[in-house]
Order: structure tokens, then C-alpha cells, then sequence
């Protein structure tokens, strides 16, 4: 039997390459559909493998969005407090750049 890939994206409410979790009430786990598969996050080798889940069983498990999160060289919107100055900036989330930042704020 052939998926429609696209209809089954639509029909859990994510794009592709979008994560997000799956959890069966015991255990979460973090997933992304790309590429025609479903893959998922395997925390021991730190990367993505493909899943063999079947269908039916992928449709028993909740789905649970991830909350949005900017990638490194998108621009991000930022509105003050008053309501009335938008400024934009790009998103850079490296690790040097968070040690640069520990390093002023620790002293």
C-alpha cells in the first residue's frame, strides 16, 4: 500500500524536517518526517536514524509539537516592551559564542 506523504504531513500538522515528539504515554521520543521516512533521534549516537514503524502503529502514538525555536541565520523579530520599536537580528546560536558569553557574565 503507497502513503501519500503529503497528506500524511498535513494530517499530523507538521512540515517536513520539522521535529517533534511521539509518545505512547510510558516514553517520548523526538521524530521528524524527511525525505519520504519517518526518522527518529537516537540519544546514544547522537543522530537520526530511520524508523520501521508501520503506519497503523505511527497513528496510535500522540503527536506533541516542539516549541518553535529560531535556526542559526534566520532573522528573528523582536518588539519592544512599550509595543511601538521592532527590531530585527540574526539568530547565531554557536557554542563559542555561549562560551564567550559564560566567560563575561562568570567574570
Amino acid at each position: 500500500m503507497k502513503i501519500n506523504y503529503e497528506k500524511l504531513l498535513e494530517a499530523f500538522g507538521v512540515v517536513e524536517g520539522e521535529a517533534f515528539l511521539l509518545s505512547n504515554n510510558v516514553c517520548k521520543d523526538k521524530c521528524k518526517f524527511e525525505g519520504g521516512k519517518l526518522l527518529w533521534f537516537d540519544k546514544y549516537f547522537n543522530g537520526w536514524e530511520e524508523s520501521s514503524m508501520r503506519i497503523n502503529r505511527l497513528l496510535s502514538l500522540k503527536l506533541e509539537k516542539l516549541p518553535w525555536k529560531p535556526k542559526d541565520g534566520e532573522t528573528v523579530w523582536w518588539i519592544c516592551a512599550c509595543g511601538e520599536c521592532v527590531y530585527s537580528f540574526i539568530f547565531n546560536f554557536r557554542e563559542r559564542v555561549l562560551k564567550e558569553m559564560k566567560e563575561v557574565i562568570d567574570g
